[in-house]
């Protein structure tokens, strides 16, 4: 062992957070590349919607739950009159 192993063993986490970080960062950017390339619509959307349109959209989905509680109360009722 010579003086400087100590000091390399200090540094080695260090340098390979660096590496990492650096293959992490150029990895997601050419998972987004691609994915922009294979799905445009994916990039659109994201401009396309205003935050008062997806208020919107939100009470939209809720409405629709409530009616599908109704509709499957109904069923069930016009069920157990086909069954009697």
């Amino acid at each position: 062992m010579t003086k400087d192993s100590p000091r390399q063993q200090r540094y080695f986490p260090l340098i390979s957070i660096i590496i990492a970080i650096i293959v992490g960062a150029v990895g997601g950017y050419n998972v987004k590349v691609y994915l922009a390339s294979n799905f445009p619509q994916l990039t659109d959307a994201a401009e396309g919607i205003k935050p008062s349109e997806l208020e919107d959209l939100e009470k939209q989905v809720e409405e629709l739950k409530k009616k599908e509680d109704e509709l499957v109360a109904k069923l069930e009722d016009y069920q157990e009159k086909i069954i009697y």
